[in-house]
């Protein structure tokens, strides 16, 4: 018997600007969500960006270390850029761009980005999950 492929959730560019509005997602997981989808970065990367990685006189993230242990740079857009500085004023992050909550000297976990954040931005609550953002 054929197994069923399952393919994930994919939101509409309607969508994530809806998300992206939404007034009851928090500053963090609007960066975060921002970040995924803005520089097109997989659960893994964007957990383990550091504050040194966004080169924003050139407008690039650095990816260290991503799929198939291999750096690359990808682009970081004005409009990410402006998302990030207000996020930084907020939290101050010191080393990692999203720090672990108990943690603090560590990244967040992938787990923790793959949890799902239950926001009212459809009409319903509905879960948001990272990795369907890319």
């Amino acid at each position: 018997m054929k197994k069923p492929v399952l393919r994930p959730k994919v939101y509409s560019v309607q969508e994530l600007e809806r998300l992206f509005k939404c007034p009851t997602l928090s500053r963090n997981h609007r960066a975060l969500f921002m970040t995924t989808y803005a520089a097109g970065l997989r659960v893994s990367e964007v957990c383990q960006l550091r504050i040194l990685d966004l080169l924003s006189d050139r407008h690039q993230i650095r990816v260290v270390q991503g799929k198939g242990k291999k750096d690359r740079y990808t682009l970081l857009s004005p409009r990410l850029l402006t998302e990030l500085q207000g996020y930084w004023r907020l939290y101050r992050p010191k080393e990692w761009l999203f720090p672990s909550r108990v943690y603090p000297d560590r990244h967040i976990t992938q787990m923790r980005c793959k949890e799902p954040s239950l926001t009212r931005w459809n009409g319903r609550d509905c879960p948001t999950v990272a990795e369907y953002i890319r």
